[in-house]
């Protein structure tokens, strides 16, 4: 997220509607309704520029197949390491530099590093305040309410939304 926000971009968290389409001839059917709905959302109207999709699953590959080949919308699929080492630390951070590139050429953003600095420092921020709001024993619905409202917020509207939150 913070390479997005680096670039002047809003991150939003898909979160498409629970109704899940019956029939789609591009999705096999046996792919979990959360993959069904990303496609009917990404399929519908929306006000994103592009989507990064993480290779989490098979079903989240098949997706970003099928965005790449028939809808109108730049997609990027971002390759997560299963494990943790030395090489994998490597390779993951070679895939962030490819996010970097792909944004900066398909979005006509600039990823600096002061601004990816101020990012990082940003969303060190954001986990601050939840870890605080976590251990002043704040309910678990209303944290969830607030990551939830946070998905579609600027990061610093989100801080002071926690911030907020946690001065009750």
């Amino acid at each position: 997220m913070e390479i997005l926000e680096a670039g002047g971009l809003l991150p939003e968290r898909l979160l498409p509607p629970p109704e899940v389409p019956k029939e789609d001839a591009l999705l096999d059917p046996n792919f979990c309704p959360y993959i069904r709905s990303l496609l009917s959302f990404l399929q519908g109207e929306h006000r994103l520029q592009a989507v990064v999709l993480m290779n989490t699953c098979d079903g989240m590959r098949r997706l970003f197949d099928v965005v790449v080949q028939y809808l109108d919308l730049p997609a990027f699929l971002l390759e997560v390491p299963r494990k943790v080492d030395e090489s994998s630390i490597r390779y993951f951070r070679e895939r962030l530099q490819d996010l970097v590139h792909w944004l900066e050429r398909t979005l006509g953003v600039e990823v600096g590093q002061e601004a990816l600095h101020g990012a990082i420092l940003r969303g060190n921020e954001t986990r601050t305040l939840l870890r605080g709001l976590l251990e002043e024993g704040v309910k678990a619905s209303l944290i969830l309410g607030l990551v939830r409202e946070g998905f579609s917020l600027p990061r610093e509207a989100f801080n002071d939304r926690l911030k907020e939150a946690l001065s009750r």
